[in-house]
């Protein structure tokens, strides 16, 4: 409304109908209604009889947006681009019918045109935008929808490779305690390491499970030269296993 055109010095003419309807439309009910207060409360300043024809107009346009707002989000964009088109349309021959009877001041036909003209262009190029922006939002949150699917099918995969490893180990474990003869030690030895294969397949499990919400990680400090020969020593009895 700071910057108007004067059609006379009790009205002035804007495109404060663009905000109002979009913002009734796409943000429903309750903000078709803040945005009615805020442009009658914003127009007063100005004075003038257009304030009383602004207020009827912006009243019958927040009904018409409010009872619209529910319907309208579901049209196709075509149909979207034509409500708000008539809306403007409607709006512009509104408030000049209403400037001419309850008034008796007639304005000039061309201007009549201009600001219809302007005013149906402007509220479609910002619809047709906003569509565009939602779309595009849409077809990212696709991709990334589909690039997740894509990530978590490839892990499920090596996940089931990284949890038979262990299961494996523990079994070749378990058939080496039937043997009565074994040695308490290697006994224990072998218990001890089951557990820790089965521990492993658990963690591995768990990071899976985990993998939506990753939590902050946590570094820890390993000896390389134990990891080492324990690999070593489950591959020679792997080996002697599976022999």
């Amino acid at each position: 409304m700071s910057f108007t055109v004067i059609g006379s010095p009790d009205f002035i003419f804007d495109l404060r109908l663009i905000p109002v309807v979009l913002g009734g439309l796409y943000g429903g009910p309750v903000v078709s209604i803040m945005l009615f207060i805020i442009v009658v409360a914003a127009r007063i300043p100005f004075g003038g009889n257009g304030v009383w024809i602004n207020f009827f107009n912006m009243l019958t346009i927040t009904v018409l947006t409010v009872y619209l707002s529910s319907k309208f989000r579901a049209f196709p964009l075509s149909r979207k681009l034509y409500t708000v088109v008539a809306v403007a349309l409607s709006y512009t021959v509104l408030i000049f019918l209403m400037k001419a009877a309850v008034f008796d001041d007639l304005s000039n036909f061309q201007f009549i045109l201009l600001y219809g003209l302007a005013l149906s262009a402007g509220i479609f190029i910002v619809t047709y935008y906003i569509e565009i922006m939602r779309q595009n939002q849409l077809l990212h949150n696709a991709v990334i929808k589909s690039d997740k699917i894509e990530v978590v099918s490839q892990l499920a995969a090596s996940v089931s490779h990284e949890v038979r490893n262990p299961l494996t180990v523990t079994r070749g474990f378990l058939q080496m305690l039937k043997d009565p003869t074994i040695e308490e030690k290697k006994r224990l030895y072998y218990l001890n390491t089951a557990i820790d294969e089965l521990d492993r397949a658990e963690t591995i499990i768990k990071d899976y499970l985990n993998f939506a919400k990753p939590q902050s990680e946590m570094d820890s400090s390993i000896c390389v030269k134990e990891e080492i020969e324990k690999a070593l020593e489950l591959i020679l009895l792997m080996q002697i296993i599976f022999r």
